[in-house]
């Protein structure tokens, strides 16, 4: 399911100038569509999660899944850039409500010392969508268009969301919990603060310049054609390798392991702009994929690190804030992408998103206890399903 959604939400991004053009758009237009999706999935995920907290998680994820393809559906049938963002926000609500659900379902089904590890095999999930998915649906759109792709998006979807209800196990909901703290008590925790926004940070820093990377790397890195696609392959290998490898510190050594991530990013992007001027393209194709690998492993961290600083009912509530952190940051990185590339200045992205990156860095060395949680997502495991 991760990899389906992530693979819809990350379609466009390799398909902007094909879009544009049938739409009779322009590239930054399409880059605020792809605003609206983020801010969608962002802004509904609390509320979705708070309004379903009683009801099965299989029902919850297959109806995202239905409502993820239905919207893809209306999306393909698009004939103008304002129905096609409203088609996408609409599969976006359905992207929204399974993230807010998805992790802590696998987290609860997990023994306790590995509930890290088992969070991080859904993100792996999201992280081979751009291994495979992103990088198919940029040659399949290249090849039979984009619309082609979004139907075998939404077709999937549906096809996914009749297995699940067959396949996957009774989750039950959470009772409603009137004693212990409230949802803004949880919230107020200032080393939780500190990880929604270094969630939000690292997410808008890397969307100011992944948002353009078709148009980007056309034209400072001379990748064109099906060229992109291979690009996006490696850069989705090396994230979902680094996503395996970040679960696995995420137990033990989440602060090392995130610092680490966050200086990786910034030099990857610092390379990827200085690349091109000292006639060095293989560099920047290299360190293109090394930005892949480190976005992901901060991705796994922030999020994973954000739950564990919480336990029983309000797990979901969490998850889905910290959810809402990232999507922000995917409206607010790729708004401010559009806005430079609007104003002509598209060769500037990277170096404007290593500055998020310094500022990672700098969160990270300096909070330390917020990426030291000592309490466990939950204290025991839910029984198996039978």
């Amino acid at each position: 399911m991760a990899f389906l959604v992530v693979t819809g939400e990350t379609t466009p991004f390799g398909l902007v100038r094909e879009i544009a053009a049938r739409l009779h758009a322009t590239d930054d237009q399409v880059g605020f569509a792809i605003s609206g999706y983020a801010f969608v999935a962002g802004l509904s995920s609390v509320p979705l999660a708070h309004w379903t907290a009683r009801l099965d998680r299989r029902a919850i994820l297959v109806t995202s899944l239905l409502v993820f393809g239905g919207g893809h559906l209306a999306a393909a049938a698009a004939g103008h850039i304002a129905v096609f963002a409203a088609a996408r926000a609409i599969a976006a609500l359905g992207h929204g409500l399974l993230f807010a659900v998805a992790v802590p379902t696998a987290i609860r089904l997990a023994e306790p010392a590995v509930q890290g590890r088992a969070g991080a095999r859904v993100m792996v999930g999201s992280a081979s969508a751009l291994v495979a998915g992103t990088p198919l649906a940029t040659y399949l759109g290249q090849a039979a268009g984009w619309r082609t792709t979004v139907v075998v998006l939404a077709v999937s979807a549906l096809l996914l969301a009749g297995a699940a209800s067959l396949l996957l196990p009774a989750v039950p909901g959470h009772e409603r919990q009137h004693d212990g703290p409230s949802l803004v008590t949880v919230l107020r925790r200032p080393a939780l603060a500190v990880v929604l926004a270094v969630t939000l940070t690292v997410s808008a820093a890397h969307f100011v310049a992944f948002t353009f990377l078709a148009p980007y790397v056309a034209g400072r890195l001379d990748v064109h054609g099906i060229d992109l696609a291979w690009l996006l392959l490696g850069y989705g290998a090396a994230a979902v390798a680094a996503s395996s490898v970040a679960g696995r510190f995420v137990d033990r050594r989440p602060r090392a392991a995130t610092a680490v991530a966050a200086a990786a990013f910034t030099l990857a992007l610092t390379g990827i702009w200085l690349t091109p001027a000292l006639h060095l393209p293989s560099v920047g194709l290299g360190l293109v994929v090394a930005w892949g690998a480190s976005f992901a492993a901060l991705a796994v961290l922030t999020s994973l690190v954000a739950l564990r600083h919480t336990t029983g009912p309000h797990t979901d509530t969490v998850n889905a804030v910290s959810g809402i952190a990232f999507q922000l940051g995917v409206v607010a990185g790729s708004a401010v992408g559009s806005l430079i590339v609007a104003a002509g200045h598209l060769t500037s992205l990277p170096l404007v998103a290593a500055v998020g990156g310094v500022l990672v860095s700098a969160a990270v060395l300096l909070c330390r206890q917020a990426f030291q949680p000592a309490t466990p997502t939950s204290s025991k495991r839910d029984p198996e399903p039978r």
